[in-house]
């Protein structure tokens, strides 16, 4: 793989700052968090992302996300370098068990995930875009069933190897 992508494929810490909307809201709320990848053996990865949103005020929709203050994601994936393709499950504070994969070309990866087991259909779509070698634009949205729920536009900032 010819990629030089720095999320992802090298461990790391990430500071995310953006806007996350919701059907049901008129507003965007701020949305700060941390990223941090890490890899245990040579073709798995865990990436752990948790996101926080400042103001007291700001509380998710209750029919969404249980008007939560913080959102984590656990990620475990398996990527095989001479591909660019990965798969991964994910554990995640309010959805449950999720399971997904991914792909990474020259200046984007991009992932979609599913909610396991789930009567409501309820599934994600991931782009990260680079920038540089220390930024990152991230497009993520979540779906019920055919309607789009919430997304999430952010930047991601490399704050340390």
């Amino acid at each position: 793989m010819n990629v030089k992508h720095s999320f992802l494929l090298e461990p790391g810490q990430w500071r995310l700052k953006g806007l996350w909307c919701e059907t049901n809201r008129t507003t965007t709320l701020s949305v700060e968090g941390t990223v941090t990848l890490s890899w245990n053996q040579p073709n798995w990865f865990c990436w752990h992302q948790q996101l926080k949103f400042p103001s007291k005020e700001q509380n998710l929709d209750k029919d969404h996300f249980s008007d939560c203050s913080e959102i984590n994601f656990v990620y475990q994936g398996y990527l095989s370098f001479p591909q660019n393709q990965y798969t991964f499950v994910l554990k995640h504070n309010i959805l449950g068990n999720l399971e997904g994969n991914g792909w990474i070309n020259s200046s984007w990866i991009i992932q979609r995930y599913w909610v396991l087991n789930d009567r409501k259909r309820r599934q994600g779509f991931e782009t990260l875009y680079q920038e540089s070698t220390g930024t990152y634009r991230l497009c993520s949205c979540l779906t019920y069933g055919h309607q789009i729920m919430t997304t999430l536009e952010a930047t991601l900032v490399r704050s340390s190897i």
